[in-house]
């Protein structure tokens, strides 16, 4: 599922934050995922449980930012890899580094328990950076995995997106869109980044692709973005914030 579709994109990204002046460089965020199955009797309410115990001990074992977030697939097939995902979010990448250490120095009994409850068999870092960020603790999100064509720019890409983010307001979509481009720990496949549209709810999602087909949504995508880049439609999950420090 989602981990299939994670490429080795850091240099791409890096080429990106260079291509703009400094009062326009997008604020780019550390991730890191993990893929999970649950243990033989063991389900989502008993990895909440213990996420609950880790957000009581982020509170004050980590001196940096750093909110985690609990994916469960929605749409998927069978190639599905894992039954939930664990995303957590830095505000760059020295303080993810700092919550690492931190884990790893004071996190060793609360590890044990999400490995008790659910063990990952992938841990990856990622990259993202939003087109339109819209703050949001609960919803779904859609991932498309894309690639560049030959020829695109980070500035004819950004320029792109400044034409997208106006005609989601122009037809009242709510959708928040994010990029997500892999650092290290992923598996190589033949894609640059996957792009993550959030939603609230499955009805908000609804209604906010319906806005989008009714308001000629995909004859602007391809006009904008025909020449710079493919995606193609992946999976879907549910998201919940479970809290961390901040």
């Amino acid at each position: 599922m989602m981990k299939r579709v994670f490429a080795t994109a850091g240099a791409l990204l890096l080429a990106a934050q260079g291509a703009f002046a400094d009062h326009h460089l997008p604020q780019v965020q550390a991730l890191e995922t993990y893929a999970c199955n649950f243990a033989k009797g063991k389900d989502l309410d008993d990895f909440l449980a213990v996420a609950k115990k880790w957000d009581r001990f982020a509170d004050d074992g980590f001196s940096e930012p750093y909110e985690g977030f609990v994916l469960t697939p929605f749409y998927f097939n069978a190639d599905t890899d894992a039954d939930v995902y664990w995303v957590g979010v830095s505000p760059n990448f020295a303080a993810q580094g700092t919550t690492a250490d931190e884990w790893m120095a004071k996190g060793a009994a609360l590890q044990k328990a999400f490995d008790q409850v659910a063990p990952c068999q992938s841990h990856s870092q990622m990259a993202s950076i939003a087109v339109r960020d819209i703050n949001r603790s609960t919803g779904v999100v859609d991932f498309s995995a894309c690639s560049l064509k030959p020829g695109a720019t980070p500035e004819a890409i950004s320029a792109a997106d400044r034409k997208m983010v106006a005609f989601l307001e122009k037809v009242g979509s709510s959708t928040a869109i994010y990029r997500w481009y892999p650092v290290h720990g992923t598996p190589n496949a033949p894609i640059d980044f996957l792009q993550v549209n959030a939603d609230a709810s499955n009805s908000e999602a609804g209604a906010n692709k319906d806005k989008f087909l009714k308001g000629g949504g995909i004859a602007v995508q391809r006009s904008l973005y025909g020449d710079l880049m493919t995606c193609r439609n992946g999976p879907s999950a549910h998201f919940q914030s479970v809290g961390g420090s901040d």
